[in-house]
This record gives C-alpha cells, sequence and structure tokens, in this order.
C-alpha cells in the first residue's frame, strides 16, 4: 500500500525540476513506515514521463496536482485523502470506483479481457497479478 502514501507537498517540490531534465521524469515522493526500516522516512521513486506504450503520465499527474492545489487549494499532507480532506486514504478507499471502471471497460473493449474473466476477483488491495491467476485457476 505505497500509492497512499504520496506527499502533496513533496511532489510539488520536485514538479518544476523534472521538466527540465534530458529525459523527462516525474520525481513521486513517498513519506512514511516501510517494512524493514524504523520510523517516518522519505523515499523518492522517478517515473518515466510516458510509458513505452505512449501513456502520458505528467499529463494525467499534473491534472491532479492542478485539482489539488488550484481547486482545492492544498499544498501539504496527502496527495491521496479520504473526504475529509485530511485523512490519507487506503488503497482498499478506491476499490469500488476500480471496480467500476474496469467492468466499464470490459463493456466496452471485451476483447481486452479474456472469457471468463471474473471481475469480482480483481482489486486493488491484492495485486492484480493474483486476481488474474485465481481467476484462471477457477
Amino acid at each position: 500500500e505505497e500509492v497512499p502514501l504520496v506527499s502533496l507537498k513533496g511532489m510539488l517540490k520536485f514538479w518544476e525540476e523534472t521538466w527540465a531534465e534530458p529525459d523527462p521524469y516525474i520525481m513521486v515522493a513517498l513519506y512514511g513506515r516501510f517494512k524493514g526500516e524504523t520510523g517516518f522516512r522519505w523515499h523518492c521513486l522517478p517515473v518515466s514521463d510516458k510509458t513505452r506504450s505512449g501513456l502520458p503520465v505528467r499529463r494525467w499527474v499534473s491534472t491532479l496536482l492542478w485539482r489539488r492545489k488550484e481547486v482545492q487549494g492544498r499544498t501539504n499532507g496527502w496527495l491521496f485523502v479520504k473526504e475529509d480532506g485530511k485523512t490519507r486514504a487506503q488503497i482498499r478507499d478506491y476499490d469500488s470506483s476500480f471496480l467500476h471502471y474496469l467492468e466499464l471497460a470490459k463493456s466496452r473493449r471485451p476483447e481486452l479481457f479474456s472469457a471468463g474473466t471474473l471481475m469480482h476477483m480483481f482489486s486493488l488491495v491484492r495485486s492484480l497479478r493474483r486476481g488474474a491467476v485465481l481467476a484462471t485457476a477457477e
């Protein structure tokens, strides 16, 4: 569950400087307790500006950061929060939305899914690959 540990302040701190690099990237700034470590620590993960398949990661992250800063007026705390705007969200908070969009994708592009794919086996809480393996095994 590292995704909810993304720091809004950390993302904004590195945002501008990552544009200037010869190979642009996004610095994902995580803050929290990690397995095998004691105390809270920063972990910075460089992520490609664009995936090999052409997915524009920066555009989507930029939209999210703009929304947090300009629309919600937030510059500190967690990037992903609960409805109260302060409490750190957990990955399971997004599970129902994820399944909704997965079902939507399946209805619009069924050729992307194997016959007999059991959608209820997929969850953000567990590895998506594990969900696919479980669905195949049944």
